[in-house]
């Protein structure tokens, strides 16, 4: 074998290795991002309380569109768009949310419509880890605690 088809045997050898050892996505840690990922509420804390699961019943999600700075949400009964601005934190996210519409279907005494609101629209900053989104009140210990959606 001559040294010029030994050279690209070995070429083409390390090329097909590095394609099968490298991960394809923009994302090597498989961490989701805040966009492109439709968030389901998962757990909520308000009021210094434990954290407490969505009921069965009802469903809150929000997905932070591509390219913009405007988010669709889903809150119980209620759908909705708000506007976001993220900003980079010394350990986490910083982000502001404030609201441009919700319907204002009455979704019932059970409902934890407000609470879901409250909590998207006090957001002082976020953290994504495990691929779970918690959006956090600067001032209180509340969080809202998301999971992807399946």
């Amino acid at each position: 074998m001559s040294s010029m088809n030994l050279f690209c045997c070995l070429l083409g050898a390390a090329v097909i290795f590095l394609f099968a050892c490298s991960d394809s996505s923009t994302n090597p840690d498989n961490t989701l991002s805040l966009q492109d990922t439709v968030w389901m509420l998962d757990t909520f804390k308000m009021n210094g309380e434990e954290p407490e699961k969505v009921p069965e019943n009802q469903v809150y999600w929000i997905n932070f569109l591509s390219d913009t700075t405007v988010a669709e949400i889903r809150a119980d009964c209620n759908t909705g768009k708000v506007t976001y601005i993220v900003s980079d934190g010394p350990v986490d996210g910083g982000i502001s949310i404030e609201l441009i519409y919700i319907t204002e279907v009455g979704c019932g005494p059970e409902s934890i419509h407000g609470w879901f609101l409250i909590g998207l629209l006090d957001a002082s900053y976020y953290r994504i880890t495990d691929n779970e989104l918690s959006i956090y009140n600067e001032d209180e210990p509340e969080k809202l605690n998301f999971i992807p959606k399946p």
